[in-house]
Parts: structure tokens; sequence; C-alpha cells
């Protein structure tokens, strides 16, 4: 039976704990909810009181219903994959039953947050475990696949390279578009790779990636040809500042040209291409 990490069925991954156990924490206010009012009912409150409160918390749950529903879709507008709308939406459907929370009981409110923050620091979103086209650098292999085609001379394989952790966010929920793009995109002269600056940090001083959280350099997508950086993603300025962009797919598609960069390696490293060529895209082994 495939697991959660089977390669031909991605969507599984959605029933790692990290997705399960969040849609438990939403959907557990109407629970809440009821077992308080309840208990309000047994106590020395009034039933007319109870009545009112209860009429005056539906007030407030409708406008927050209305206004989650809106963020939700603008959110879902923006997000570049499925992954970061999941993650998005967790986030505001979580403020938005605390907020609720905080007007029926502040003493529950703070145990929810709590249970929250165990369940953040238990259960991160798992990175994306479907089919790609990629390679995943060590410093090593980087140096043999990327660098060292300066000293082949032109017509040699140009890599799109994305400067990723896996402690990062951002990061997590790019790998889908970027694993769809490897697989629509790679020919045997251009191709895509990966480098995983969690384990190896001094990669990221060798590309001049910063792995401080408020730049947002993380991930970085870097197009080498012949060996020599032409262009990267997001922009930095000279002040150190990043350039806000958001790496959905039609943008990456146009900056970086990958139609056609597919279509000119596709006639220059198709089946007649030299023995150089070949050996130049020489698949590195996979390492994780």
């Amino acid at each position: 039976m495939p697991g959660l990490h089977d390669r031909s069925v991605p969507w599984r991954r959605f029933l790692h704990p990290y997705y399960t156990v969040n849609t438990l924490v939403v959907l557990v206010y109407p629970v809440l909810r009821v077992l308080l009012f309840m208990s309000k009912g047994r106590g020395l409150t009034s039933p007319a009181s109870v009545r009112n409160a209860s009429a005056q918390l539906w007030g407030y749950e409708m406008q927050t219903l209305l206004v989650l529903v809106l963020s939700l879709v603008v959110r879902l507008y923006r997000a570049t994959t499925m992954d970061a709308f999941i993650a998005d939406a967790f986030l505001f459907c979580k403020a938005g039953v605390s907020w609720l929370i905080w007007l029926m009981d502040k003493r529950l409110m703070v145990w929810y947050l709590l249970t929250n923050f165990a369940i953040f620091l238990v259960w991160t979103q798992p990175m994306y475990f479907g089919a790609d086209d990629i390679e995943f650098f060590t410093p090593v292999t980087f140096f043999n696949y990327v660098e060292e085609q300066k000293n082949k001379g032109a017509g040699g394989v140009a890599w799109l390279v994305e400067v990723y952790a896996t402690w990062a966010q951002p990061c997590v929920t790019f790998e889908p578009l970027f694993c769809e793009l490897s697989l629509q995109y790679t020919t045997a002269g251009f191709k895509f790779g990966k480098v995983d600056v969690g384990r190896f940090p001094k990669m990221a001083t060798k590309l001049n990636v910063s792995l401080v959280g408020y730049k947002r350099q993380l991930p970085t997508l870097i197009l080498f040809q012949d060996g020599r950086e032409i262009a990267r993603l997001p922009h930095v300025y000279e002040d150190g500042t990043t350039a806000r962009q958001r790496l959905t797919r039609s943008f990456l598609e146009k900056a970086f040209e990958l139609q056609k960069w597919k279509d000119r390696t596709s006639r220059t490293h198709g089946p007649k291409a030299t023995s150089t060529a070949a050996a130049a895209a020489k698949e590195p082994k996979k390492t994780r």
C-alpha cells in the first residue's frame, strides 16, 4: 500500500498529522461553544442571559466568518501553490477561532493558544514528495556539475538552481511548483537543481544568499549558464533589501524564459548531440 511519501500519490501528504491535527483544532470550535453554553446553563447564570449571550456571539461569528471568507479568497488568488494556501488558511482560521473563544471565555482562549503552540512545535508542514526531475547537490557535486561548466566552454548544461532550507516555510510551500516546472522544462541541456543550505550553510555564503529570516531570501532561484550566474530571483538591492516578488508559475516562466531554454537546448542537445555535450549533460547522483 502506498505510504504518505509515495511519489506516485503526492496528495497523500495531506494525510500528514500537520494537516489532520490543524483541521481538528479549527473544527473543535463548535464543540467548545456548545459545551461552554451548556455549562453556563447549568450554573447560576439565568437562561435568558445565556440566550442573549449566545445571540450576541452569533453576530460576532457571522462577522468573523465574512472577514475570514474574504481573506481566504484573496489568499487563494495570491497563493503560489495549494500547500501555501492551506498553510495560510490554517493560520487565518485559528486566528478567527481564537478571537471567538476570547469572547466566550478568556481562560479557555489561553489554553487554545497553548495547544496551538504545542502543535507548532511538534508538527511542521511536510515537504512535497511528488515526482520531479531535480538534482540535489552537495558542495562537491555542485562544483562538479555546475561550476565546472566554466572549463567546458559554451554549449554546456544550463542549470536553474533553487537555494532552500527545509526549516523555511516559503521553501516548503514552493516545492510543488518547482517540481512541476522541472518535469515540464528539463532537457538534456537545461536542468533543475537544489542546494539545501540548512545542511550546507557555507553554500549560502558562497551563493550570496542570506539565511536571516526577515530578509526573505529563501527560496532563491539562480540561473547558471556555462558555470556563471546570469539571473536570480528574488532580486537583492545594493542596500541588502530583498524585492518582494511572488514566485508564481507565470512569473517564473517569463522571468527565466523557460520555454525558450527548453526549445533552444532541445535543438542543441538532441539525439544527435556530440559526445562532449552528452558528457556535460551526465546526471549527478541524487543525494538528500
